[in-house]
């Protein structure tokens, strides 16, 4: 597999960027297209800089810095993404849909896959695609919307790291942390934090009484 160039890098990241003022058009500029489109097939199997993309999306103030230093990761960094940020990079206390609704213009899983349409051959289209089905998933899409991305995926890479853990999550209700609703973890968290609080207020009242008893 090439090597990611820093012109790849330069185009995705400034590309994100763009999608915090305006929507990007497919179509409307095709040296811009042509970029885009370059830096999307050298995605066809994961590698650093789709995690980068996916990274800088979900969380969008992330540094030119830090995009750079995961883009020049190996080809092969992307197998653990799908746990890593479930694990590690979406804390319970960030909502990822309202972080990509508050910072971005644009719809991005549909525009990836507006862009995958413009790679040819087909089968270079992998990567585009793993970026919407994944954005997808991991900002709460209801689950038919991102069964619709990552069945574009399986049409082209059926045997596809990334498509076979998201199935999988999909299969099962798994869903991505994020910020919780009354029944999630952060509601749980706030209910231990009251159970706490009333078992020590319970206790200082006891002892109060005792106090008082003797």
């Amino acid at each position: 597999m090439a090597q990611t160039t820093r012109q790849q890098i330069q185009t995705m990241f400034d590309l994100i960027e763009t999608l915090k003022e305006r929507k990007y058009l497919p179509g409307e500029s095709q040296i811009s297209d042509d970029r885009i489109t370059d830096a999307l097939r050298t995605m066809v199997e994961p590698n650093g800089l789709m995690d980068a993309t996916i990274a800088k999306v979900l969380r969008p103030d992330m540094t030119g810095e830090e995009f750079e230093a995961v883009s020049m990761l190996d080809e092969e960094a992307s197998y653990g993404l799908f746990d890593t940020y479930r694990a590690i990079m979406m804390p319970s206390d960030y909502d990822v849909s309202h972080a990509l609704a508050c910072a971005f213009k644009q719809d991005i899983p549909r525009l990836f896959s507006d862009l995958a349409l413009q790679i040819h051959p087909t089968s270079d289209r992998a990567g585009a695609y793993r970026i919407a089905a994944t954005v997808s998933y991991m900002e709460g899409d209801p689950a038919a919307r991102c069964k619709h991305f990552a069945d574009q995926l399986y049409r082209v890479k059926p045997e596809d790291e990334m498509l076979r853990n998201l199935s999988v999550a999909l299969i099962h209700g798994i869903e991505p942390a994020r910020m919780a609703g009354a029944d999630g973890i952060a509601a749980e968290r706030v209910q231990a934090q009251r159970e706490q609080t009333d078992a020590g207020e319970g206790l200082a009242a006891e002892a109060m009484s005792r106090a008082a008893a003797r």
